[in-house]
């Protein structure tokens, strides 16, 4: 007997069964991991910019930008040592607090946030198409209330 697999949508399982969100949401960083990597920026994955984006213009201590993305400070610490070595942030040591390191984004770091932020919004803009501006601006609201939430 001949049997047919059907073929998998993005947004059912292989059994027809509506994915989870956490699956769908990991389809969508799947397609920002791809748009970012053949865009080819300076290397840095998304996960980098997410640090980038979050560290302030004066800069913060690596403990607080830890918890501010939501890593453990060692996890945090190696992403910020590759964002060093590809001179997209300083580390410095404030006067007065040997143990403290301060985290600021350089020039190099900030070109390489906004060709992202570019990017992300060009991926954005593919996805409204999809699905039309006034959806994925639910979609967008509906995201932003959940983290707020």
């Amino acid at each position: 007997m001949n049997v047919v697999k059907r073929r998998s949508t993005w947004a059912t399982s292989t059994v027809g069964r509506a994915l989870p969100t956490p699956v769908l949401m990991a389809r969508l960083m799947k397609q920002v991991s791809r748009a970012a990597t053949a865009a080819d920026l300076d290397g840095l994955r998304p996960s980098h910019f997410r640090l980038l984006a979050e560290l302030p213009e004066q800069g913060m201590r690596i403990s607080d930008l830890a918890e501010r993305v939501g890593m453990t400070k060692q996890s945090c610490g190696q992403f910020v040592t590759t964002l060093v070595a590809g001179g997209h942030v300083e580390v410095h040591t404030p006067p007065g607090d040997r143990r403290s390191r301060v985290v600021v984004r350089t020039n190099a770091g900030r070109r390489a946030l906004e060709q992202f932020e570019q990017l992300m919004a060009a991926l954005e803009d593919s996805w409204a198409g999809h699905v039309g501006p006034r959806r994925y601006a639910t979609f967008r609201q509906v995201l932003a209330d959940l983290v707020t939430g």
